[in-house]
């Protein structure tokens, strides 16, 4: 038989709940998906490699499908960068086309960011207990990747409301009133439904702002447009971002 080559392990805490894991570098037979998604431009389909890849490299017990998006991001992003290398080179553009004077400007413009810039941050804001009354509340759950991955992300009014609606009752942990335990899981969709229709608007609020203040991944780039002359500054946060 050839012999085979060491293959290097390494360690990162998740940005959820800081626990570490281990992974491996990804090797050519991961690349190829990789390529192979980014060929197809489709933002399904490269999310659905990176979730093959994190399945194929992590080293530890950990379910690919339950992690929330930014813990999946992140992992991958140090995935890649052990595998190919630190820095990753993105195409910038003007948003909608307009400078920040207001200006036409269609031009794009190759930036390399390292990944090592690339930080997970926590928004102190953010909090699971969405407190309805003295007695009751709600513990909420970071939305995993297989839930995000069956909203319809409708661009009508009534599919947003009924994905906002899906993301939410997925999110919901357990509702708890005085000593009493509501686990969400053992209930019907339609009785978590009618319980979230009956919350006053700033109680829904609560929970709009749980998942606007999540921990997130970003990184902030300046550059000087070479067709305008005008400096941007952008501000990278999804995975479609690192790829375009």
């Amino acid at each position: 038989m050839l012999p085979k080559l060491n293959i290097p392990t390494y360690e990162l805490k998740l940005v959820s709940n800081d626990k570490t894991i281990k992974y491996r570098p990804f090797l050519v037979k991961e690349e190829k998906i990789l390529l192979m998604a980014l060929e197809s431009g489709d933002e399904k389909d490269i999310l659905r490699a990176i979730r093959q890849i994190l399945s194929n490299c992590l080293l530890t017990d950990l379910n690919v499908e339950h992690l929330p998006l930014f813990d999946l991001q992140y992992i991958f992003l140090q995935i890649r960068s052990r595998s190919i290398g630190e820095t990753i080179e993105v195409n910038l553009k003007h948003k909608n086309n307009l400078n920040k004077n207001g200006e036409s400007c269609d031009g794009t413009q190759k930036v390399k960011i390292n990944i090592d810039e690339i930080k997970p941050v926590k928004n102190k804001e953010n909090e699971p207990n969405i407190k309805l009354s003295k007695e009751m509340g709600i513990m909420m759950k970071y939305p995993t990747v297989e839930l995000l991955g069956q909203v319809t992300n409708s661009t009508e009014m009534n599919g947003m409301i009924d994905d906002l609606f899906e993301v939410v009752i997925g999110s919901i942990d357990y509702i708890y009133h005085n000593d009493e335990i509501y686990h969400a899981n053992e209930y019907k969709k339609e009785e978590i439904t009618e319980f979230l229709n009956n919350l006053n608007s700033q109680q829904f609020d609560q929970i709009r702002s749980f998942f606007s203040t999540m921990p997130t991944i970003f990184v902030s780039k300046k550059y000087r447009c070479k067709k305008c002359g005008v400096e941007e500054e952008v501000v990278l946060s999804t995975l479609e971002d690192f790829f375009s």
